[in-house]
């Protein structure tokens, strides 16, 4: 009976906020759009800022086959690409009873605290909340958060952010609900209203933009310390391939055509792999393309000749047979056979794991070793990888995350 009651509620509310007038999800689809909220934070006041102390200096340790490497330790960001918020942070204020922090559109979220129990329901987030050392503290997921190993004895309340169940949410009583951008506007309004906690919608994309997130759920979740210490880990690789590469010049980097989900898919310079690619010293192939996801010809790829082929593998299963196979589909498919990528065997296939969130910066690197394997003959990023996972999350790495 209660759930029925409160899902009737829900209904009612998602309906009054649609009238009022609502964004809708289209506005939501491309970082390079967004509505002109006018969402203020819940505090009445204006308040002094606390810049919480932040003493950790944690690096990466980088796998040496000759010489050991020193990775450079930055605390912000070095690189900018397409955001929604300063880099550098997106706290607002920080007091010892609430932080307020921007969302990914820009708008201030008043967060109380302290935080106990978080629905999570993007997958990226919830993989820094585990990180950070707080996982204890999510009480539902989405079906797509499956790591660390931990998370998965927690409850799933979503297939995703487009599809949350608002009765098991409401259940759960959490006391902040962290979803992405393909939450509806209604639902947030809804959730907000009759749970009385912030909805905050962030994305976990490219390092850059992970940076300031991470750092905000270390004030959030009074876990700072080891927020920064995950910050300079993930620095210190951006930064060591960045020092690595400043030197190189358009002649020295290689033509890249960098494959999505399906077969000829790409990404032009509207998109996020495309400042990968270049961050990794290599030249898009697709670059000029006039919308973010085109669908490239055969012959086109053909007669521009890649030197490198990326392909990107979303498989969680992280079966190195998964690798092989795709790469050997590409190897031999009419339109790249013959190109100086197939004949230098020149084919590489990265986990979406490495492509986005904290994880980023290792595909950065093993991107950038595939491109320039010269300059990287110290490195070892399934070192790097395995070392992280150890730091951050208590685990063993298993499975691959790149081939070959």
């Amino acid at each position: 009976m209660k759930t029925t009651v409160l899902a009737i509620i829900l209904a009612a509310l998602i309906l009054a906020s649609s009238l009022y007038g609502v964004y809708s999800l289209i506005y939501m689809a491309s970082p390079s759009q967004s509505p002109n909220s006018t969402s203020t934070p819940t505090a009445t006041q204006t308040l002094p800022t606390a810049t919480p102390t932040q003493s950790a200096t944690s690096s990466p340790t980088v796998a040496s086959t000759t010489a050991p490497t020193t990775i450079p330790e930055s605390t912000t960001a070095s690189r900018s690409t397409s955001s929604f918020y300063p880099i550098e942070t997106i706290i607002t204020e920080q007091l010892p009873s609430y932080v307020i922090i921007k969302d990914v559109y820009g708008n201030d979220v008043n967060v109380t605290l302290p935080v106990n129990r978080i629905v999570s329901i993007t997958s990226g987030v919830t993989e820094i909340i585990y990180a950070i050392g707080a996982g204890d503290k999510v009480v539902g997921r989405d079906s797509y958060s499956v790591f660390s190993d931990a998370v998965l004895q927690v409850p799933i309340v979503a297939q995703s952010s487009a599809s949350p169940n608002t009765e098991l949410i409401v259940e759960l009583k959490p006391d902040l609900i962290i979803a992405d951008t393909m939450l509806s506007n209604s639902t947030k309004a809804a959730l907000e209203q009759y749970l009385g906690v912030p909805v905050l919608i962030q994305s976990a994309t490219q390092s850059d933009l992970v940076v300031p997130l991470v750092k905000a759920l270390g004030a959030v979740l009074e876990k700072e310390q080891t927020a920064q210490e995950l910050v300079n880990f993930m620095n210190g690789i951006t930064n060591l391939v960045a020092d690595r590469l400043k030197n190189l010049s358009d002649s020295q980097k290689p033509l890249v055509y960098y494959e999505w989900n399906k077969a000829w898919y790409s990404c032009s310079s509207l998109g996020l792999p495309h400042q990968m690619m270049l961050d990794a010293g290599g030249i898009n192939l697709a670059a000029n393309g006039t919308v973010t996801y085109p669908t490239l010809s055969p012959e086109y790829v053909f007669e521009r000749n890649p030197d490198i082929i990326v392909r990107i593998l979303s498989d969680k299963a992280h079966n190195i047979t998964d690798f092989q196979v795709l790469r050997q589909e590409l190897m031999t498919r009419t339109g790249l056979v013959g190109t100086k990528a197939v004949q230098n065997e020149g084919v590489y296939i990265l986990s979406s794991a490495l492509r986005t969130g904290i994880r980023n910066p290792l595909g950065l690197l093993t991107m950038a070793e595939w491109f320039h394997p010269d300059l990287f003959i110290d490195v070892d990023p399934v070192a790097l990888h395995t070392e992280m996972i150890q730091t951050f999350f208590k685990e063993s790495l298993t499975g691959t995350y790149s081939y070959p």
